[in-house]
């Protein structure tokens, strides 16, 4: 026999053992020995009744086994190996106590011997092959030393019947246990093949599986490594292989990561390896001191533990080439100082522009209190003109009736009813006289007033319908036409606020009003009404014109925006509307408008200037 068949053999028979490991198929392979044992015993007792064998013991021996078999079979289905245990040493004390009663080494029993050792050592294991083997040895040559020397003569051996009924029954059941360990040494050599097939399919599979691995771990763009408990590279990917200057892994197994890294970097980093390797995970950034290369590159790494049954059996490291990352933030945060300097100095920039801007503006406000007191004077101009030609067209007649007079007087011809006429000519020319200079005194009284109040900008108290009134008297010779003011203001609306501010408000929007609302139409009426609501006024400003669209809605207070442009009119109203109210009166605008093209019934535009009615502190 070849060294290769005897191998061959030698793992057939643990495979056969270990398929016997199994209590389903101990069961079984037992169950069936049993019954071959029982039919044995029913044989050898009537070979030995048909010889005529009366001897007790020759069948007390028998009982004992039929017994054994018995009790082994009801302790076989819950133990199936004690089972085994119990009928291995009762099976081998009976024939050992018959083989010694008995016919010694001349009885078919010591056939018996080889059997109970196979299967003690192929189910109960080499311990067991070793005891049986032991046990046999000794009793064997015991009893054939001692009928060798004549030292004990066991009982004659039976006829030659029973001798030959017990050699066939015992090669039967010879033949039949063999017959079974045959059956189940091939049923276990055809799993051992099947085993062997499936085995070799996987370790197929798992070849494939570690190429694809290492594949995948070459793919990525990161440097991949598994270190074992001894600190020692068990693989890697190329791109590892490659940082070292390596054109393949293999040369890099069992390296230590000091011996790669060398004695420079290696002190830097160690105590994020013992973190690891004591079961913590560790993260760090690492540019390695390598003088060789030129370029620096960095890397930031991490190191995961592998644990195996609560130990820590390796390092699993990944680590990756964040170079041009570092570089890119680097940058970035110069960009970012440079972007900060530049925010600074257009701030600064933006400050100055907004300093000029509301100077501008304060600029603009003055000029456009200046120009409402221009308007209000050319209308005190053309209002005066009325009685003060009145009041001259009265003197030259009163000049002319005088003169008549005193011609009369001279000529001694005057007549008391003449006298009396000239006299009544004479009251009635003084009494228009007097109306008219009143009239112009009152004009240049509110003028006075609203004059004062636009040049000073002083805070007083002073009632709203009064201060409004006033406004609109002033502008009544440039309102003249079509279109009205309606007026509807509550008595005795008291304000601590800027009467000029406020004058300039009303004048803006009431000749931003009849330039722009009433375009296209034959009369138009604009109502002036306020009310009162807890600290506030809401002063109103409604007109039944055109109305405006969205997009001039959206525009209307901007400066230098106007529906007119390039007509004689700047645009700035309304923009000094807005100034006027939220910086100097404290209050804030607010437009609705619906054009005429939506709706034939509603339409027009409305401000709203809400005021408190203590004014706050300017500057």
């Amino acid at each position: 026999m070849t060294p290769h068949s005897l191998s061959f053999g030698a793992r057939m028979l643990r495979n056969w053992g270990d398929y016997l490991q199994s209590e389903t198929a101990l069961l079984a392979f037992f169950r069936g020995l049993l019954a071959c044992s029982t039919l044995a015993l029913g044989l050898a007792i009537l070979g030995m009744f048909a010889a005529g064998y009366r001897e007790l013991h020759r069948y007390a021996i028998t009982g004992v086994m039929g017994v054994l078999i018995a009790i082994c079979w009801g302790l076989s289905k819950k133990r199936p190996q004690g089972a085994v245990k119990l009928f291995l040493i009762g099976m081998w004390l009976s024939i050992s106590v018959n083989n010694s009663l008995v016919a010694g080494l001349q009885s078919p029993n010591v056939m018996l011997y080889p059997f109970l050792i196979a299967l003690g050592g192929s189910v109960l294991g080499p311990r067991w092959l070793l005891g049986l083997t032991l046990s046999s040895l000794l009793v064997v040559l015991a009893q054939g030393l001692i009928q060798t020397f004549g030292g004990w003569e066991p009982i004659p051996a039976v006829g030659m019947l029973p001798r030959t009924v017990m050699y066939c029954v015992t090669l039967l059941i010879t033949s039949v246990l063999v017959y079974a360990a045959w059956s189940s040494f091939q049923a276990a050599v055809r799993r051992a093949n099947g085993t062997a097939a499936e085995l070799e399919q996987r370790n197929t599979a798992l070849q494939r599986s570690e190429q694809d691995i290492q594949l995948l771990m070459d793919s990525v763009p990161a440097f991949i490594a598994a270190f074992d408990a001894s600190k020692r590279l068990r693989r890697c990917n190329l791109g590892l292989a490659q940082l070292f200057g390596f054109a393949d892994g293999s040369e890099l197994v069992g390296q230590t990561m000091e011996q790669l890294l060398g004695p420079a970097d290696w002190p830097i980093i160690e105590p994020h390896w013992r973190q690891a390797y004591a079961g913590q995970t560790a993260t760090y950034r690492h540019t390695p001191q390598d003088p060789r290369k030129s370029k620096v590159q960095v890397l930031d790494v991490v190191l995961v533990p592998q644990w195996v049954n609560g130990t820590v059996t390796g390092v699993f490291t990944l680590a990756t080439d964040v170079t041009h990352q570092v570089e890119t933030e680097a940058a970035i945060r110069q960009l970012n100082a440079s972007l900060e300097e530049k925010v600074l100095s257009r701030t600064r920039e933006l400050q100055a522009t907004v300093e000029k801007l509301q100077h501008s503006q304060d600029e603009l406000g003055r000029s456009g209190a200046k120009a409402t007191l221009s308007m209000l004077a050319a209308s005190l101009a053309h209002e005066l003109d009325a009685p003060l030609s009145n009041s001259g067209a009265t003197v030259s007649a009163l000049g002319s009736v005088l003169t008549d007079l005193q011609i009369q007087l001279e000529a001694t011809d005057l007549q008391r009813p003449l006298l009396v006429a000239t006299v009544a000519r004479q009251q009635s020319a003084l009494t228009l006289l007097e109306r008219n200079i009143e009239h112009a005194a009152a004009l240049v009284r509110q003028f006075q007033q609203v004059a004062n109040d636009q040049v000073s900008e002083n805070r007083r108290s002073f009632d709203l319908g009064i201060a409004v009134r006033e406004v609109l008297a002033t502008l009544t010779p440039s309102l003249k036409g079509p279109h009205r003011v309606e007026v509807n203001l509550p008595e005795r609306v008291l304000l601590d606020s800027y009467p000029g501010a406020l004058g300039q408000v009303v004048v803006n929007l009431v000749n931003n009003a009849f330039l722009h609302a009433f375009e296209g139409m034959s009369t138009g009426v604009l109502k002036i009404s306020a009310d009162r609501v807890d600290d506030q006024i809401r002063l109103q400003f409604a007109d039944n014109g055109i109305g405006m669209s969205e997009e001039v809605r959206n525009r209307l207070f901007e400066p230098f925006f106007s529906t007119k442009q390039g007509q004689g009119n700047p645009g700035l109203g309304l923009h000094i509307v807005r100034s006027v109210v939220e910086r100097t009166l404290g209050g804030r605008v607010n437009v609705t408008s619906i054009p005429r093209a939506t709706s034939a019934q509603l339409q027009g535009t409305t401000l709203t200037v809400t005021l408190p009615v203590q004014a706050p502190q300017v500057g």
